[in-house]
């Protein structure tokens, strides 16, 4: 006898369905299931059920085996025997002994249940964490990696030898932008208990809505009206991203000048651009060339990515407060001359002198 199985593959996995033609070196086959629960026995304890018409007179019988999660993995399926009668010639059955086979396969029962990650937008530093969850317990060998589709890699993080298994992606600066990201591969092992591996096809998933942002806010321009600020005059000065910027307002972003003093913020979050005052006090350090050399407090990119820092020449921007508040009389002298020609001198404290 010989066996043909279709479609033709050395492991078939969950959802399978293997059609098996047994052929014989007869002729006079009678196979009528009609009356007989014709199946074939595996080694897996598993049987495959007769799948054609009654014939009477041929040579082949046709069974057919869906292969399900529940059923016994195995890397070397072979028939066992079967159940019913079949009969040839005169009547003459086959006996059960004598119907074995190796058929030289492979059943996997591995399946992923789910695979799992936190949705939202993540930015440099940040821990995507990705569990794959099996239905049964598998081995993964430390250096395994998931490849993704922005061409990072997630590494191997715990859940060797459980169901539970767990990988982490780090994002680093000039990851390469995702807004869906997905699990393309792996490459490494991931094996059931009888070192049978994971069908890349299993783990070949959209991620959810994760979207990688690595890109950190750039400076297109900074900013302020030219021409010199005295004494409460409010120089306003704005700066330009190539990405929306959001504030902290529990820590709100100033400009350090090159004078020692602060421009506060006044708007812009959620915008390209945004605008701080300078208001000039009496007491500020005179500038001739006034510049920003940092900011403090919060400015990042939706993705928590801090933005550039800001270290830019205003331009023509000067500092010159002034030296006085308001005026004091420090000395005054005050002469009165009456209509009989004497001359009075009072002094600003109005002491009286006489001339």
């Amino acid at each position: 006898q010989s066996v043909t199985l279709s479609p033709n593959k050395s492991v078939y996995q969950i959802g399978d369905t293997i059609d098996i033609t047994i052929i014989f070196n007869i002729n006079s086959l009678i196979v009528d299931n009609t009356y007989y629960n014709i199946r074939l026995n595996l080694s897996n304890n598993k049987k495959a059920n007769y799948n054609d018409i009654p014939r009477y007179g041929v040579n082949y019988i046709k069974y057919i085996y869906n292969v399900s999660e529940f059923d016994e993995p195995t890397t070397n399926l072979s028939i066992t025997g079967h159940d019913g009668l079949i009969f040839y010639d005169n009547y003459n059955y086959i006996l059960n002994n004598n119907y074995t086979y190796d058929l030289g396969i492979g059943i996997t029962t591995i399946k992923v249940n789910n695979i799992q990650a936190t949705d939202g937008i993540y930015g440099i530093n940040d821990d995507i964490i990705i569990t794959i969850n099996f239905n049964q317990n598998m081995t993964v060998s430390s250096s395994t990696i998931l490849t993704l589709s922005n061409g990072s890699t997630a590494i191997y993080n715990n859940g060797s030898e459980t169901s539970t298994v767990v990988f982490k992606y780090t994002v680093i600066e000039n990851d390469s932008y995702s807004s869906d990201l997905n699990i393309v591969s792996y490459i490494g092992s991931i094996q059931n208990n009888i070192q049978q591996d994971l069908e890349q096809s299993q783990i070949t998933t959209d991620l959810g809505n994760i979207q990688v942002d690595a890109d950190t806010p750039d400076i297109i321009a900074v900013n302020a009206e030219n021409g010199e600020y005295s004494s409460n005059d409010e120089l306003s000065i704005s700066v330009r991203w190539d990405k929306n910027i959001f504030v902290d307002f529990l820590n709100l972003p100033t400009l350090t000048l090159s004078n020692g003093s602060q421009a506060i913020y006044n708007k812009g979050n959620s915008s390209t651009e945004l605008t701080c005052i300078y208001t000039v006090s009496s007491t500020d350090t005179v500038s001739s060339d006034l510049s920003v050399i940092n900011y403090t407090g919060s400015i990042t990119d939706s993705a928590g990515n801090n933005a550039q820092q800001v270290v830019q020449d205003l331009g023509n921007v000067r500092i010159q407060p002034s030296n006085f508040s308001e005026c004091i009389i420090m000395q005054s002298i005050v002469n009165i001359v009456n209509s009989s020609g004497n001359k009075y001198t009072f002094n600003n404290d109005l002491t009286y002198n006489s001339n």
